[in-house]
């Protein structure tokens, strides 16, 4: 099996990363969809939702880390034509609109998200794919400083659709979550990044082994970086969560994300790949369809919370069943994809047969 990754030339640590992070966004996205609350009203009755809310408020930041992994792995990546990722991203908007509403999947609600922004942000990097390679690498040092620029201070907050996509609305919570200004800059920064590691042989040689002087320019910023490390700590997890993370100072937004950034380098290195490559339970979590099918495995998650919306009452009498919903949601998400894997691969085999 280890064998068959390699050959895949697979980053270990990015999985590692993004299986993280999605222990993370689960628990968040738990407690936003059962109970819209800021604080989980039943916690003092729950055990391990506790525990793992405890360790998710240190990396509420999760989102943007995979936004990161993958938008630098697409630049990565051979794929010129998007057309049939924008199409699958429209059907998450249909999802998360029917999602919303009020009860769940009997219509829909359309509110700016996710998806919405992803579908945007995938059309903008279609365009940049047909600019000359030695653009992408100024335009990810433009995008990086465009994240510095906080836009919702220069946009008055207004009610109206145009001002929910471009900076949100906020107060009094959350509408609008992942606005375009400043956070199109976030996945245009990392594609670009992607784009010129793909064509650049002296980057990628750059990535495969860290100097002495490298190691000790991160020792410095990374130390500079710790005083205001945390900002994303202990957020509320419900209404106000968009408002908080997403018009963070940019100060301290880069305080914690150069610490993502040092991640992913360290995954980067080749004795680092190797060293994963090696270890059973790295190959098991790189082969799992939160890695290699993160999208379609990310949007049954969003079926999966509308059913836990449904369960709310048993939930609320008895706060065993939300712990084993809970822990339940990420595997069973991995379960119903390999399953729908396996179904298609059986149809399409006896389609082929005839």
């Amino acid at each position: 099996m280890t064998s068959s990754i390699l050959s895949s030339k697979r980053t270990f640590g990015f999985d590692l990363i993004r299986i993280v992070s999605m222990v993370a966004i689960v628990t968040f996205h738990v407690n936003e969809a059962v109970f819209w609350q800021d604080f989980n009203p039943m916690m003092s009755s729950l055990y391990v939702y506790r525990v793992i809310h405890a360790f998710s408020q240190h990396i509420t930041f999760s989102g943007f880390t995979v936004i990161a992994l993958s938008f630098f792995l697409m630049g990565k990546g051979s794929r010129k034509n998007y057309s049939a990722l924008i199409g699958f991203i429209f059907l998450g908007v249909l999802v998360v609109a029917a999602f919303q509403e009020d009860p769940p999947f009997t219509g829909f609600y359309w509110e700016w998200d996710i998806y919405s922004f992803l579908a945007v942000s995938v059309a903008f990097i279609q365009m940049l794919v047909l600019l000359p390679p030695r653009w992408h690498r100024w335009i990810a040092g433009a995008a990086f400083l465009a994240t510095w620029i906080p836009a919702w201070r220069l946009i008055p907050n207004s009610t109206d659709a145009i001002t929910q996509a471009l900076v949100g609305i906020c107060p009094p919570q959350g509408v609008g979550s992942w606005p375009l200004l400043p956070w199109l800059a976030w996945p245009t920064l990392f594609f670009c990044l992607g784009k010129w590691y793909r064509v650049s042989e002296k980057f990628k040689l750059w990535t495969k082994t860290m100097f002495r002087g490298e190691v000790f320019a991160w020792v410095v910023i990374l130390g500079l970086s710790i005083p205001f490390f945390g900002a994303f700590n202990w957020v509320p997890i419900g209404p106000h969560f968009y408002c908080h993370t997403l018009r963070i100072e940019p100060y301290l937004f880069w305080s914690t994300m150069i610490w993502l950034i040092f991640a992913m380098r360290i995954s980067m290195l080749d004795r680092v790949n190797l060293w994963l490559s090696k270890k059973c339970w790295a190959v098991a979590i790189s082969e799992m369809r939160w890695n290699k099918s993160f999208g379609l495995t990310y949007l049954t998650h969003l079926v999966l919370l509308g059913v836990g919306i449904y369960m709310r009452p048993y939930f609320t009498d008895h706060p065993w069943l939300f712990e084993i919903y809970f822990i339940s949601v990420l595997p069973s998400a991995e379960g119903l994809v390999r399953i729908g894997e396996k179904f298609l691969a059986t149809w399409h085999n006896r389609v082929r047969a005839k």
